[in-house]
């Protein structure tokens, strides 16, 4: 081997859409769905090529405050669309945990999410995948809501494992693909130790299925060894899992797996079977070439970045006006889901203390703190339009789901009056520029400007009589305060505690997903802890000036 570089009804929106988008001539089969053999046509006649990804987590675009964003759908269509300009037809498959970014839904934002997974179902959909294995996320919303996603699309269930009683309707243990010069079979399982024990029953062992599915392949005419032919096993099962069970099956040629999303660099060999495996989210796909007249010593393995900027690789590119939609709606079902959601209590909780509060007696740190970006950070949501998204706003705001704070983004500015409350945050994005042509990313502009823009937020707000703004990372958001500060006696902070905790607050937001560069790696590529010298770095950036008493 060579290497080289429960029941739901599903939402019918975006049908008219995907058939406008599904027109263009981007979209394409890539493999014959006529019949149980599969055909590609790679521009070499020796080769075939199969691509695969997993642990997407039903995310349809990168966050829009990562420094150097990966994945996202439109990205994605730009690398495949080259790549098949490249190389020709190719093999597509997922790894599982396509859907959903966890195994429980909290019930309160089960709508966003679910249609969240609906539309990375039929982007990916779009963009081509053939095959899927089902992953322990997968089954969030329960076999049925697979079901209807699957009903009327071209992309097949592989699982080779499943009970007897199981209740998908649209699934096969086994697939056969026929190109020029040679064949590939592709065995899909799923370990069921994974998955919660509730699904566990949909699921016989690995093993059994296994099997049974290479007693129907042999009698195809699968003969192990042959440079013309390659058996794959599509799993998800966990790298440790998989490195075990090839021990006993030297017939298969590659494991394709997920759920550990063990990030292969390069294929981790055991014997003359290699596996793979990439990191979620589409921020990278597997590439591997099967060379039908070398045999398998010939096959070639590669990792593809998916980075923003090669959306651009396809132009026009449709899934752009396909995200653009989907985030309108989604921002519309989460505003529906937070108006429905409880408030609390206010009368039994004195209000988080927020940037303004502190000015009186820090005015040095509050001049220093709103030439930062994260004087602005809620901006950069908008940016984005994730304004309502609350697994972004957590990170962009003080106090989400705080007794003392706020629980949905109507209340994180106290203005009660809603046609008041439209009209302040139109304001606000055209004070902080964030709409319209290309506006220049928070994080790029100059601390004078920050700070500029931040007092003509400010008054507005006093304008307004706002009393609580929560928007934006502020002081509370690093550092910790007793409730009856500044009358607090006795409280001494040792310096090296204090920073201790401030960098635990930093590490809550600035995660390996969202800020990689803070993280060193390991031999895989994976993050393995926190770069010290880039996280002194930055914390010397933003620490505030010291107190002058």
């Amino acid at each position: 081997m060579k290497l080289m570089r429960s029941q739901f009804l599903l939402i019918p929106l975006f049908a008219l859409q995907i058939l406008t988008i599904s027109s263009c001539s981007f979209f394409w089969k890539n493999v014959s769905n006529n019949s149980d053999v599969k055909t590609v046509k790679s521009n070499k006649e020796n080769q075939l090529h199969l691509i695969f990804g997993g642990s997407i987590n039903g995310e349809t675009h990168p966050c829009g405050c990562r420094h150097f964003p990966l994945g996202g759908l439109s990205s994605l269509a730009g690398v495949l669309d080259k790549f098949k300009k490249d190389h020709g037809e190719f093999v597509y498959l997922d790894t599982g945990d396509m859907l959903f970014p966890s195994n429980n839904i909290p019930a309160g934002v089960k709508r966003s999410v679910s249609f969240m997974a609906q539309n990375v179902f039929r982007g990916m959909n779009l963009l081509g995948v053939n095959y899927m294995v089902l992953g322990d996320y997968d089954l969030s919303e329960g076999p049925e809501f697979i079901n209807q996603l699957l009903e009327n699309s071209p992309v097949q269930l592989l699982v080779a494992n499943l009970s007897p009683t199981h209740p998908f309707k649209k699934v096969k243990p086994w697939t056969k693909i026929q190109s020029t010069k040679g064949t590939i079979y592709i065995i899909g399982v799923a370990n069921p130790d994974v998955f919660p024990v509730e699904n566990q029953h949909y699921f016989i062992s690995v093993e059994e299925g296994f099997k049974k599915a290479l007693k129907e392949i042999d009698r195809d005419g699968f003969e192990k060894d042959q440079a013309d032919q390659r058996l794959i096993l599509l799993s998800h099962s966990g790298m440790e899992f998989d490195q075990s069970f090839v021990k006993d099956h030297p017939e298969i040629n590659w494991v394709v797996g997920g759920h550990s999303q063990s990030f292969t660099r390069l294929p981790f060999e055991s014997g003359k079977t290699n596996l793979v495996q990439v990191l979620s989210k589409n921020h990278y796909l597997g590439h591997i070439t099967f060379d039908f007249e070398k045999g398998a010593s010939g096959d070639q393995y590669e990792l593809l970045e998916i980075r923003q900027e090669l959306e651009a690789l396809l132009n026009p590119n449709p899934m752009i006006s396909f995200l653009s939609e989907h985030k309108k709606q989604v921002s519309i079902i989460q505003a529906e889901e937070q108006a429905a959601m409880v408030n609390h209590d206010e009368d039994n909780h004195l209000p988080l203390a927020t940037a303004n509060s502190c000015l009186e007696c820090h005015a040095p740190q509050y001049r220093f703190w709103e030439k930062t970006p994260h004087s602005l950070a809620y901006l950069t949501l908008k940016k984005a339009k994730e304004e309502n998204n609350l697994t972004c706003v957590q990170c962009h705001s003080l106090g989400l789901n705080n007794p003392r704070g706020f629980n949905r983004v109507s209340d994180m500015v106290d203005l009660k009056n809603k046609k008041v409350r439209e009209q302040y945050w139109r304001d606000i994005f055209k004070i902080g520029a964030v709409e319209g042509q290309s506006p220049k990313p928070i994080r790029e502009r100059s601390g004078d400007s920050l700070a500029k823009t931040h007092r003509e937020w400010d008054a507005l707000d006093k304008k307004l009589g706002v009393a609580q703004n929560y928007a934006n990372v502020q002081c509370l958001n690093c550092h910790n305060q007793p409730t009856d500060h500044p009358f607090t006696m006795g409280r001494t902070v040792v310096p090296a505690t204090r920073k201790g905790e401030i960098k635990e607050h930093c590490l809550n937001c600035h995660t390996p997903d969202q800020s990689p560069e803070w993280y060193s790696k390991n031999k895989k590529g994976l993050p393995e802890g926190v770069n010290e010298a880039k996280f002194q770095e930055m914390y010397k950036k933003l620490s505030c000036p010291r107190h002058q008493s």
